[in-house]
């Protein structure tokens, strides 16, 4: 059967924020000639921008404490992360439910 049509298989939807914190290797800032966006590039080929400065630096940030946590982890399964990575986590986790929710189908009953 021929079809010029394109599926997706086996993929899962994520939002920018989740690519950005858990997405890829490398994360790294972007700046363009002339451009005033706040920009990080994943993996040398996905750009994230935000018009909110804040908002990719925070990210960033929390990203690199997430890794760190993972990394306290790998190295001593059973030892329990500090409290302040057990906090960061739990935040995140505690944010991704409420956009989880927010994001939701609301379906007429």
């Amino acid at each position: 059967v021929l079809s010029s049509q394109v599926f997706l298989r086996n993929c899962t939807s994520m939002n920018p924020e989740q690519i950005m914190l858990f997405g890829g290797n490398s994360l790294k800032p972007l700046s363009l000639p002339g451009d005033t966006t706040n920009k990080f590039i994943l993996d040398d080929w996905i750009v994230v921008g935000s018009r909110c400065e804040d908002s990719l630096e925070f990210l960033s940030t929390i990203r690199r404490e997430i890794n760190a946590a993972i990394a306290l982890k790998v190295m001593n399964p059973r030892k329990p992360l500090p409290e302040s990575s057990d906090d960061i986590i739990e935040a995140v986790s505690h944010t991704f439910n409420i956009l989880d929710e927010r994001d939701k189908p609301q379906y007429a009953g």
